[in-house]
């Protein structure tokens, strides 16, 4: 009986070694955004640490909005001594930008860390194709007038 004790103890022991390394593995590589900013509607954030976290997953949401938007996920990239994620296509605003950490393919919301309000400025847009004079009105290709993506094709 002893020896099934012991062995019993030592597979719990194994079971909660496992289980809390993800969160000791991540307190080692705490994400620190160094650097975010918004310009003509778009904006971006750069962060360093996260490493052998296996990814990380960036949001954004505007002012006075409850819900984030998940970006894709090759607007992520990793230079060798930061991250940098852009978000082209916003309106003009304030926005906020959120890194959530992925450990074991699942998102780490204890990790996550989030940049101050962001100020998105509107792009100017001059020049015939702009203009109320041109004959087809204003020529944004995939985008509406105010910079975000179009939701249809053909619109």
């Amino acid at each position: 009986m002893t020896r099934y004790r012991k062995s019993l103890c030592s597979i719990l022991i194994f079971a909660m070694l496992i289980a809390i390394f993800p969160i000791a593995s991540y307190s080692a590589n705490e994400i620190k955004i160094i650097e975010s900013g918004g310009y003509c509607e778009s904006a971006y954030v750069k962060w360093t640490g996260g490493e052998g976290l296996g990814s990380t997953n960036v949001y954004w949401k505007k002012s006075g909005t409850a819900n984030y938007t998940k970006i894709d996920p090759e607007l992520i990239r990793e230079y060798p001594n930061y991250f940098r994620a852009d978000i082209p296509g916003l309106a003009a605003g304030e926005y906020t930008l959120r890194i959530v950490p992925v450990i074991n393919g699942a998102e780490n919301e204890n990790g996550a860390v989030e940049t101050n309000a962001l100020s998105v400025n509107a792009y100017t847009r001059e020049g015939f194709a702009f203009s109320l004079q041109s004959p087809v009105g204003t020529t944004n290709g995939g985008y509406n007038a105010d910079g975000t993506p179009k939701s249809k094709q053909g619109e």
